[in-house]
């Protein structure tokens, strides 16, 4: 059987993801990162400082600023209800947020952003805002 046909059905390729550029770190003078943006999977891109954090197979792990997330306001996607999918984010003592989630390897996304070589892009369920929206409440736990 040839890989794009599963039992007996052709598979259909994936469309280009479609983003929306919601906005950058307020405090970076330079390049166009850390950054946040909408997508047209119901999903959010974060755009952040690689990490050495062990990940499985597809997925990434990033490292952003904290006040990146003010950006989540310019979304499309506020009103949309969070899917299941839970998201892993972590607090640090530096005031940033490990996220973890599926690596970005859309070519058409990527290249409409500007990725310096010690970044990387990792893609989100819609659950990002209820996290952040927790954890400032004071709920999610460093």
């Amino acid at each position: 059987m040839e890989a794009s046909q599963v039992k007996g059905n052709p598979r259909q390729p994936e469309a280009p993801m479609r983003i929306t550029f919601l906005g950058k770190d307020p405090d970076s003078d330079k390049d166009d990162c850390p950054s946040l943006y909408d997508t047209d999977r119901n999903t959010y891109l974060v755009q952040g400082w690689r990490t050495e954090t062990v990940v499985e197979p597809g997925q990434t792990c990033v490292e952003v600023p904290r006040r990146l997330m003010v950006r989540m306001v310019n979304s499309s996607q506020l009103e949309a209800p969070d899917d299941e999918r839970p998201v892993e984010i972590t607090l640090t003592d530096r005031d940033t947020y490990l996220i973890r989630g599926k690596a970005v390897v859309d070519a058409e996304a990527l290249a409409a952003m500007s990725i310096p070589a010690h970044e990387d892009v990792v893609e989100v369920p819609l659950a990002l805002r209820s996290a952040v929206r927790k954890e400032y409440a004071g709920v999610l736990e460093s």
